[in-house]
């Protein structure tokens, strides 16, 4: 899905249930978006096993505000999951078992359109690696 350009991991001091009980949280991903986008949570919606099923994030882009719908597709529990979002970049997140605790896997794409001005304006992949520190240190906060 994604290349090893646009793909980050972070080793986090926790069993993989913990970690990725907390990372397919719709409000935690969207608590790690960055700043200037002004990000917050719109409505959730879940199957009848509590499972998301899409969420919504309200945003700042350009000086506009904007909502975009999330679809959670390839779930499986602590494994991993994609969210598909109908404006900007498909996210996977994936964890594995290490050696101390788990490996969480971030990575993203998106047409070549949004990639060439990711490259000259938003550099995405900074934001990955902000968006695992944060991860790791509120899941490693609550042991």
């Amino acid at each position: 899905m994604t290349t090893d350009k646009h793909r980050r991991h972070i080793h986090i001091d926790a069993p993989v249930a913990d970690v990725f009980g907390y990372v397919e949280s719709p409000d935690h991903i969207v608590a790690t978006m960055p700043a200037d986008h002004h990000a917050t949570l719109g409505a959730v919606n879940r199957s009848a096993d509590g499972e998301v099923v899409t969420y919504e994030i309200h945003f700042r882009e350009l000086g506009r505000s904007r909502t975009t719908l999330v679809s959670r597709e390839e779930f499986v529990a602590n494994e991993g999951f994609v969210d598909r979002a109908s404006a900007g970049p498909v996210r996977m997140f994936e964890v594995e078992a290490d050696a101390t605790g788990t490996t969480l896997t971030y990575a993203w794409d998106a047409p070549t359109w949004v990639k060439v001005l990711d490259a000259v304006f938003s550099h995405s992949d900074k934001d990955v690696e902000r968006a695992l520190a944060t991860f790791k240190r509120e899941i490693e906060a609550m042991r």
